[in-house]
C-alpha cells in the first residue's frame, strides 16, 4: 500500500488543481480566482489550461507507473516487474532452475542465483502471499529457505490441501 499512497495522492491533487482551473474559467469576471487564473493567463508562458491537464496526465502516468510493478510466480519460473526511470520498465525472468536459494528477510523475499547473484523481488500488494507462493514452491522443488519462514511441515501441509482441493 505504501507504493501506492504517493501516486494517489499526487492524482487527487491533480485533479484537485484542474477543478480549480476549471471554476475560475467558470467564474463571472468580477471574481478573485478568474482575476488571478484567468486574467493572469494573458501574461504567462504557459497557461492554466495546459498546466491542468499536463499535471493531471503526470498524475495518471504516475498510477500507471505504480501499476507496472508485480511478482508473478509460474510453472516456468519467477518473474519481477519494476519500473527503473519514468516509465521505463524493467522485466527480469529466472528459471527454477537457476535459483540457488530462498531469502526471507523482515517482509523482504530475495533470491541467490546460480551465478552468486543476489536479486530481490519488488514489494507488491499481497507481500504475504507472496511469501507464502514462493515458500510452497520452494519447499515443492527442494530449493532452500533461509530466514524467517514457516516450518516445512505446515508448508508440506499446505501443498497436500491444495492439490487435494483440485
Amino acid at each position: 500500500m505504501r507504493a501506492w499512497v504517493l501516486p494517489a495522492s499526487y492524482l487527487v491533487v491533480a485533479i484537485l488543481f484542474a477543478g480549480v482551473v476549471a471554476a475560475a474559467y467558470m467564474q463571472t469576471s468580477g471574481g478573485w480566482l478568474f482575476r488571478y487564473i484567468v486574467e493572469g493567463d494573458q501574461h504567462r508562458v504557459v497557461g492554466a489550461k495546459f498546466l491542468a491537464l499536463f499535471v493531471v496526465l503526470g498524475g495518471i502516468a504516475a498510477v500507471a507507473r505504480t501499476g507496472m510493478r508485480g511478482v508473478v510466480v509460474h510453472a516456468d519460473g519467477i518473474e519481477a516487474r519494476d519500473v527503473v526511470n519514468l516509465a521505463w520498465p524493467r522485466v527480469k525472468n529466472c528459471s527454477w532452475a537457476e535459483i540457488d536459494e530462498f531469502i526471507f528477510e523482515g517482509k523482504s523475499v530475495g533470491l541467490r542465483l546460480w551465478d552468486g547473484d543476489r536479486w530481490w523481488l519488488p514489494q507488491v500488494l499481497d507481500q504475504e502471499g507472496l511469501r507464502r507462493a514462493v515458500e510452497r514452491v520452494a519447499v515443492a522443488r527442494g530449493i532452500p529457505l533461509r530466514g524467517e519462514t514457516r516450518p516445512k511441515e505446515e508448508v508440506e501441509a499446505e501443498i497436500d490441501e491444495m492439490g487435494g482441493a483440485g
